[in-house]
C-alpha cells in the first residue's frame, strides 16, 4: 500500500468516525485483532449464525477465563433450550432488535425454557419468546444457580438486565422467568404471559434470594391462576419500583404464603382479585386491596386515596 493511499484511508476512518460521535450514544473503535473470549453472532459477518452452536463452542469457560457471547439485531429461532453454562455471558443489541424465539415446552420447567442457566452468568439487551406447545410448561428464561454469587462476573454482577420476555402456551403452566435457589438481580424487564392453565410473571421456588427492581408484569387470560410474582420461597427479596396488572381467575400482582420480603417499596400492583396476598407494600399503589393476611404501609388505591394497614379503603 502506498503511503498517499494509507493516508486517504486513515482520513476516511477519522471522519467516519468523527459522525459517529456526533449522531450516535456510542461508537466503535476497529480493531486488527480478535478480542479474546468475545464470541459473535450474527445473520452474516459474525464467528456464527447460530446462537447455539456459538454456545456449543467455548468449553474452557471458568471463573477467571469467562466468555460473553454477543448477538446481532435479528430474530433467531431457537429448537431447544439454550444452556447457558457458568462463567459465560449472553447481551443482544438491544431489548428489542435481537430476539431470540422458539416454540419449547416440557414436563420439566427446566427442559421448557428457552434460555437455561446455572449461575455465574448474565443475560441482557435481547427478547425471549416461547410460544410454548404440547408439554406441560413453557418457559422463557429458567435459572437454578449452583455458582456462588460472589465469583467474578463479566458486569459486576450476575442477573437479567435489559429484557423483554413474552411466554404463553403449555397445557399446565407458561412462565416468564422461574428462579430456583437463585441468589442474583434483576432489572429493566419488560414481561409478557398468557393463555395457559397457570401463568407467572416471575416465579421464586427453593431458597431464591433476588433483588428486583423496575420491572414490568402483565400476565392474562390464564385459566386457573394469574400470577404477576408469585414467592414460594422463605428467602428474603428486596423489591422496588415494579408494575403489575394480572387479570382472570385467581390474580394476583403479588403472591406469597410464605415469603420473608425485606421490603416491596415504590410499586404498583394491581391485581383482579388482590394486589398483594402474604406480604407487605410500602409507598406504593395497591388495586384490587390485599388478602392472606397483607399488610400496607403508607399506600394508595388506584385513585391515591390512602389505604388502611389491611390494604382496604377507610
Amino acid at each position: 500500500m502506498s503511503m498517499l493511499t494509507f493516508v486517504k484511508k486513515f482520513l476516511v476512518l477519522t471522519c467516519i468516525t468523527a459522525v459517529t460521535m456526533l449522531h450516535a450514544d456510542f461508537f466503535v473503535i476497529p480493531v486488527v485483532r480478535k478480542i479474546q473470549n468475545i464470541v459473535t453472532v450474527g445473520k452474516s459477518g459474525a464467528q456464527f449464525t447460530d446462537v447455539k452452536k456459538a454456545l456449543d463452542s467455548i468449553t474452557d469457560a471458568n471463573s477467571t477465563n469467562p466468555y460473553l457471547i454477543v448477538v446481532g439485531p435479528g430474530r433467531y429461532e431457537i429448537t431447544e433450550t439454550l444452556e447457558l453454562k457458568p462463567y459465560i455471558s449472553i447481551t443482544g443489541s438491544g431489548m428489542y432488535t435481537t430476539v431470540l424465539s422458539g416454540a419449547i415446552s416440557d414436563d420439566r420447567t427446566n427442559d421448557a425454557a428457552i434460555i437455561r442457566t446455572n449461575g455465574g452468568s448474565s443475560i441482557s439487551h435481547l427478547s425471549v419468546e416461547n410460544r410454548g406447545g404440547s408439554g406441560t410448561d413453557a418457559v422463557g428464561i429458567y435459572f437454578e444457580s449452583d455458582v456462588p454469587i460472589f465469583a467474578p462476573a463479566i458486569d459486576g454482577y450476575y442477573g437479567i438486565s435489559d429484557v423483554s420476555v413474552k411466554v404463553s402456551g403449555g397445557t399446565y403452566s407458561a412462565i416468564g422467568i422461574e428462579n430456583v435457589d437463585a441468589d442474583w438481580h434483576e432489572q429493566n424487564i419488560v414481561i409478557f404471559v398468557t393463555n395457559s392453565d397457570f401463568c407467572y410473571g416471575i416465579h421464586n421456588v427453593g431458597w431464591t434470594s433476588v433483588t428486583l427492581s423496575n420491572i414490568f408484569i402483565r400476565v392474562s387470560n390464564c385459566s386457573s391462576g394469574n400470577y404477576g410474582l408469585y414467592d414460594d420461597t422463605p428467602s428474603s427479596s428486596t423489591v422496588s419500583d415494579l408494575d403489575i396488572e394480572t387479570r382472570g381467575k385467581n390474580s394476583y400482582a403479588i403472591f406469597s404464603d410464605r415469603s420473608n420480603y425485606s421490603f416491596i417499596h415504590n410499586c404498583r400492583l394491581d391485581g383482579g382479585t388482590a394486589g398483594i396476598y402474604g406480604v407487605k407494600a410500602m409507598w406504593s399503589v395497591v388495586n384490587g386491596g390485599g388478602a392472606g393476611g397483607a399488610v400496607c404501609h403508607d399506600c394508595f388505591d388506584s385513585t391515591y386515596k390512602a389505604l388502611e394497614s389491611n390494604c382496604s379503603l377507610p
